[in-house]
């Protein structure tokens, strides 16, 4: 067991089990009633059961709720560069934002959705 192992990431096959835990906290209640208003919390907690990896969740849910962050609140986002970055070299991205949070989550939507 590392020192680190309280704030890694989760693998894979812990995804499920980690999402049923935190399916009824009031915090994922709050994201998903924001998410999908009007949607009967049971229509998502079952859609949960289908998790089963890092990239289900991001796919099925978090991409979705950043764009419903973007939708409510800009114009939008757009973007440059990225065509500029090779898909086979790691990066640091560096915010220039006080945001940490939705800074990432704009990033990954668009890493996500396949800008590069």
């Amino acid at each position: 067991m590392s020192k680190f192992d309280e704030i890694r990431y989760f693998h894979d096959h812990e995804v499920n089990e980690k999402l049923q835990s935190i399916a009824r906290d009031p915090m994922m209640k709050a994201l998903m009633s924001f998410t999908f208003p009007g949607v009967d919390e049971q229509v998502w907690l079952e859609q949960f059961k289908d998790i089963h990896s890092i990239s289900d969740f991001q796919h099925q849910f978090v991409a979705y709720a950043v764009r419903q962050i973007l939708a409510k609140s800009s114009e939008g986002l757009t973007t440059s560069g990225f065509d500029k970055l090779d898909k086979n070299t790691s990066y640091l991205y560096i915010s220039n934002h006080r945001d940490i949070v939705l800074d990432t989550s704009l990033l990954n939507l668009v890493l996500l959705e396949g800008v590069m």
